[in-house]
C-alpha cells in the first residue's frame, strides 16, 4: 500500500460536539480528524484539509439563519461543500469532499435509493457516508481516512500531454506490479475503463480520477475482483473463500491482490488478470474443470472448499439495494438488469428473478428481452 503522511479530514457539523466523539483521537487514529460548527470553518482549516465531510442538514447555525441575503444562507450541506469546495481551489494541492449524513433518505426519491458511489456522483462529490448510530464499529472513520490519504497521494501536477508520464503515474496510484507477467493484460483491462487521464484530470487536480476509481470501479466487476467474483472464478461457496482467506490462500493470492489507493476502502480486491494467470498456472498452463479446480485450489488453502451452490456457472447477483447476494446462484435463476449507473465496461449486472418479482424497481431495470420470466414466474 502507498504510504503518505496522516491524512487530515475535516468534519463540518452544526453539532460538532457530538461529532467529535465520533471521530479517535490521539497519534493512533488512521487521520487527524478536526470537528467544527459551519461558522467556525476558516481558511487554515481547509488548507490543511485533506477531505471535508460536511452534514446534510444543518438546521442549527444562527449566523446563517439571521442573515436576509438568500446567497449567503447554504441551505443544507450540499450548498455549503460547494461553496467550500471554491476556497479550496489552489494549484497543486486536492481536497476532496464528501457528505456524511442519518438523512440521505433526502437525496432520494424513493427509499431506499441509488447506492453511495451513484449519489456521489450526482451531487460532485467523491462519496456519500451514512451516519450510523449504534453501529459498532463505525466504518467511516477508517474510509474517510482512507478517501484522505487517497486524495493525498495525488500528483501535484498531471500529465496529459505526455502519455509515458501518465502511464508511469497510474502505475504509481494503482500499485501496479511493474514486473508481473500479466502486466499487460491488466494494463488493457484499465485502458478498457477509460480512466480520465487528459485535460479534464489535470484541471481536477486528479479527483476525477479518483472518482473513476472510487466510484466507476471498485463497487462494479471491472478489471478488480471481489470477495463474490472471486469466489464465482474460483467455483466455490463465497462462504469458503472466506475462511480459506484466513490461511495459505490469502499468501497464494498476495502476489495479485490490489495494494493501491482506496485498497482499504470497501475491502479486499484482487487484479482480474493476475487471478487469471494464478489460476492457469494451477491448472498446469491448461483449461480443467471446475471440481478439479476446487480440488487444486483446496490444496492450496489447506482446507476443503466447499463447491459454488449455483454449480459450475456461478453468476452473481445483486439485491435491491445493488449489494452482491451472499451467494451466486444458478443461470436458470437470474435475469440481467440495466441499473442507471451500471458502467458500460463493467460485466453486465444480474439480479434474480424471485428478487425482480418481489421488487418494483428491480424488475423495472431487468433488460426486455427477460421482462417476461419474470412476468411469467410472478403469474399466480
Amino acid at each position: 500500500m502507498i504510504e503518505t503522511d496522516r491524512p487530515v479530514v475535516l468534519v463540518v457539523d452544526d453539532n460538532p460536539d457530538e461529532q467529535r466523539a465520533a471521530f479517535p483521537r490521539g497519534l493512533d487514529a488512521p487521520a487527524r480528524f478536526e470537528v467544527a460548527h459551519p461558522s467556525d470553518v476558516d481558511e487554515s482549516l481547509l488548507r490543511d484539509a485533506d477531505l471535508v465531510l460536511v452534514d446534510l442538514r444543518i438546521d442549527y447555525w444562527p449566523a446563517r439563519d439571521n442573515l436576509a441575503q438568500v446567497g449567503l444562507k447554504p441551505a443544507n450541506g450540499l450548498a455549503l461543500a460547494a461553496v467550500l469546495r471554491e476556497h479550496t481551489n489552489r494549484p497543486g494541492r486536492a481536497t476532496g469532499f464528501a457528505l456524511r449524513s442519518g438523512h440521505l433518505v433526502d437525496l432520494s426519491v424513493t427509499p431506499p435509493g441509488p447506492p453511495p458511489q451513484a449519489l456521489a456522483r450526482a451531487h460532485n462529490l467523491e462519496w456519500v457516508f451514512s451516519k450510523m448510530p449504534g453501529v459498532s464499529p463505525d466504518p467511516t472513520p477508517t474510509q474517510a481516512a482512507a478517501l484522505a490519504r487517497a486524495v493525498r497521494t495525488l500528483p501535484a501536477a498531471w500529465f496529459p500531454a505526455d502519455r509515458a508520464a501518465t502511464d508511469r503515474e497510474v502505475a504509481r496510484l494503482l500499485a501496479l506490479p511493474v514486473d508481473a507477467a500479466w502486466l499487460p493484460a491488466s494494463t488493457r483491462d484499465i485502458a478498457n475503463c477509460r480512466p480520465p487521464l487528459t485535460e479534464l484530470a489535470e484541471q481536477n487536480h486528479g479527483l476525477l480520477f479518483l472518482r473513476w476509481l472510487l466510484q466507476r470501479i471498485l463497487p462494479y466487476p471491472c478489471f478488480l475482483y471481489d470477495t463474490y467474483r472471486l469466489a464465482a472464478r474460483m467455483r466455490v461457496s463465497h462462504a469458503s473463500l472466506i475462511r480459506g482467506l484466513n490461511g495459505p490462500l490469502a499468501t497464494w493470492l498476495d502476489g495479485v491482490a490490489y495494494r493501491g489507493i482506496l485498497s482499504d476502502f470497501l475491502g479486499p480486491r484482487w487484479w482480474r488478470a493476475g487471478v487469471e494467470y494464478l489460476l492457469w498456472e494451477l491448472g498446469g498452463e491448461a483449461a480443467i474443470p471446475p471440481a478439479a479446480l476446487r480440488l487444486r485450489l483446496g490444496t492450496v488453502a489447506g482446507i476443503e472448499l466447499d463447491p459454488s451452490p449455483a454449480g459450475e456457472q456461478p453468476v452473481v447477483c445483486v439485491d435491491e439495494n445493488y449489494r452482491p447476494l451472499a451467494e451466486a446462484v444458478r443461470p436458470q435463476e437470474a435475469v440481467r438488469i440495466q441499473p442507471d449507473d451500471w458502467p458500460s465496461y463493467a460485466s453486465q449486472s444480474w439480479t434474480t428473478v424471485g428478487l425482480a418479482r418481489e421488487h418494483e424497481r428491480l424488475r423495472a431495470l431487468v433488460v426486455e428481452d427477460e421482462q417476461d420470466r419474470v412476468e411469467r414466474e410472478a403469474a399466480p
